[in-house]
């Protein structure tokens, strides 16, 4: 094998993958159940999509893993976000009794501090 060849995930994808795990875990927690995990719907991967039946809720949530806050205008881009917001518009258009909200959740740091921000259009991010 040469050496540019791999034969594991990088860095940033193992990163990612437990920055998703963290966030489904503390989803969760919060009573919501786990439906997809890097789900592929209209050609755009969504990282979690997660039903919360008590509140007739499903969020699909897109995780970002950063070091600081000051980090996220570099991670967050305009076209991924006008993606996912009509991915979740197709989504709750297909689940109309329950309500669909596009989230942010940002892991932060080595602790993997939680914080959610929701997504209402473009120009509040």
């Amino acid at each position: 094998m040469g050496e540019s060849e791999s034969t594991g995930p990088t860095y940033a994808q193992g990163r990612g993958w437990s920055c998703e795990q963290a966030v489904a875990e503390w989803l969760r927690r919060q009573g919501f159940d786990l439906i997809y995990q890097r789900h592929k719907f209209y050609g755009v991967e969504v990282d979690l999509i997660a039903r919360h039946p008590g509140h007739r809720l499903w969020w699909l949530v897109e995780v970002k893993s950063l070091n600081s806050l000051d980090w996220l205008g570099g991670r967050w881009r305009l076209r991924q976000r006008k993606k996912l917001q009509r991915v979740a518009q197709i989504w709750g258009e297909l689940h109309e009794s329950f309500s669909t909200q596009m989230v942010l959740a940002l892991v932060l740091g080595p602790q993997k501090q939680i914080k959610i921000l929701f997504v209402e259009d473009e120009d509040r991010c």
